[in-house]
C-alpha cells in the first residue's frame, strides 16, 4: 500500500489517515511547546513589541515557549502549524503581518 493510499483510508467516523495523523501529530506538539511547567518562561528582550505580539498569540492556548527551545527552520514549521490549529479551534488566523513579527522575533532569539 503506498504512502498516499494509507493516508486517505477512510475511517470509521469519515476521516481519513491522513487528517487523524496530522490532528495526533500537532496535538503532541502543542503539549511539548506547552511543557508541563506552570510558571512561564521568561522570553528574551520582553519588553519589546515583537516579544509582545508573540506572547498574545502563542500564549492563546498553551504556556509561551521559549523561543530558544527549536531553531528557526523548526520555528517556521511550528508557526504554520499552529496558525492552521487556530482556524481549526475556529480562532482567527496569524496576519501577514503578525506572521512575520513572530517569525523575525524567533529568527532573532531561536536555539543556535
Amino acid at each position: 500500500m503506498t504512502e498516499s493510499h494509507r493516508n486517505n483510508k477512510k475511517m470509521a467516523d469519515g476521516t481519513t489517515c491522513g487528517r487523524l495523523w496530522r490532528f495526533c501529530a500537532s496535538a503532541v506538539a502543542a503539549t511539548l511547546l506547552g511543557g508541563c511547567a506552570a510558571e512561564q518562561t521568561p522570553v528574551p528582550q520582553a519588553s519589546s513589541m515583537a516579544a509582545h505580539v508573540y506572547e498574545a498569540h502563542c500564549s492563546a492556548c498553551h504556556s509561551l515557549p521559549s523561543p530558544k527551545r527549536l531553531y528557526y527552520s523548526q520555528w517556521e514549521h511550528m508557526v504554520g502549524v499552529m496558525d492552521g490549529n487556530m482556524v481549526h479551534e475556529g480562532m482567527k488566523p496569524l496576519t501577514p503581518e503578525d506572521q512575520r513579527i513572530i517569525l523575525d522575533y524567533l529568527k532573532a532569539n531561536a536555539r543556535r
